[in-house]
């Protein structure tokens, strides 16, 4: 199985415990579970409330993980919650 680390913690845990993000190049953020995969550049979080918190609190970090300026995660933590039901 593949190996990533979360963007949120750092710790390095197996693709099947993590949440897939990826900065779509429409500018739209994707999450696993939203469809097919579409192109662009991506990132891996836990699929637990308290990183999913940290990346509201600190979006630089899913920033510089997606190479990008600026991205939104206002709505990140609520359509992961609804998604996942998140611990």
């Amino acid at each position: 199985m593949a190996v990533r680390s979360c963007v949120a913690c750092r710790k390095r845990r197996d693709t099947s415990e993590l949440i897939r993000i990826v900065l779509q190049l429409d500018g739209q953020l994707w999450l696993s579970g939203d469809g097919a995969r579409p192109a662009g550049r991506g990132a891996s979080c836990c699929s637990t409330n308290a990183c999913l918190q940290q990346l509201v609190e600190h979006p630089q970090r899913l920033s510089r993980a997606l190479k990008s300026q600026e991205v939104k995660v206002d709505d990140l933590l609520l359509r992961a919650a609804a998604r996942f039901r998140l611990k």
